[in-house]
């Protein structure tokens, strides 16, 4: 490769990394506009939903920074190994400047003077001074270091997604809430972990209606009969004896019905 070639691809990479960074960022800020709009002030709850919220979406703008970064270090790897050397993505002197990726955040080289450059770092005072001799290498040091690190918070990222499904399913809801607005499903939680008496039994609310429904409970619509007849779900145990709605709650023969169907 050329060096036109190499500054050329390195150049690319480097605007595809900072449309990645725009774009994550402009979502973040969309997000928190969202939250702020749609959560108010007016309860703990809406405080706490909006600041879930908030959450959630720094967690994502956090995974799409880390993969935009690392897929900038694997693309600079890429023309590193088709250029053949490191020192071919090093611009000669009076060339441009080149840019790169490190743990700290991207660096570049702001000038050189008397075979020594000068490196600035993002979001940092002042330049690392260089004999540029050794420049190749503090870049490929760097590049290596960054894309280390971001296999590691991407790894932690996905650890974290598994962690919140098991929690999940520990909890029994087995995606029943998935979907839902945040202060909506924190209500129906509350709802399904109150403890209730059942045939002498005392125990959570969803934990029998998990129990009841592995055990072949059904839910079925049940059609009365006379003038005043109306049609009303009951949850059928095997055994022949039933619960209605004003037993285990509209959100309970609910998470029953959603149970069944899984």
């Amino acid at each position: 490769m050329t060096d036109s070639d190499v500054h050329k691809e390195v150049d690319a990479a480097r605007r595809a990394l900072h449309a990645a960074e725009t774009r994550a960022t402009n979502r973040f800020q969309q997000a928190e506009n969202d939250a702020f709009s749609f959560f108010h002030d007016a309860d703990d709850v809406g405080r706490a939903a909006r600041g879930n919220a908030i959450i959630r979406a720094r967690r994502e703008y956090d995974n799409a920074i880390e993969v935009a970064r690392q897929k900038y270090a694997v693309r600079l790897q890429d023309i590193r190994e088709r250029a053949g050397t490191w020192e071919d993505l090093v611009p000669r002197r009076n060339t441009g400047r080149i840019e790169w990726q490190s743990p700290q955040g991207r660096r570049w080289v702001e000038h050189r003077e008397h075979d020594r450059v000068y490196i600035g770092t993002e979001n940092q005072a002042g330049f690392q001074i260089l004999p540029e001799h050794e420049l190749a290498d503090e870049m490929r040091r760097d590049e290596a270091d960054a894309a280390s690190r971001a296999r590691a918070r991407a790894g932690e990222a996905l650890a974290r997604e598994a962690d919140a499904a098991r929690l999940a399913i520990k909890r029994g809801l087995h995606g029943f809430t998935s979907g839902m607005p945040a202060v909506k499903a924190r209500k129906i939680e509350e709802a399904l972990d109150k403890q209730q008496g059942f045939s002498g039994r005392y125990m959570k609310r969803r934990e029998f209606i998990e129990e009841a429904i592995a055990g072949g409970a059904q839910v079925v619509e049940h059609h009365g009969h006379g003038e005043f007849a109306t049609v009303h779900k009951r949850l059928m145990l095997p055994s022949g004896s039933f619960y209605l709605e004003s037993d285990v709650t509209k959100t309970g023969m609910d998470y029953a019905e959603f149970l069944q169907g899984l």
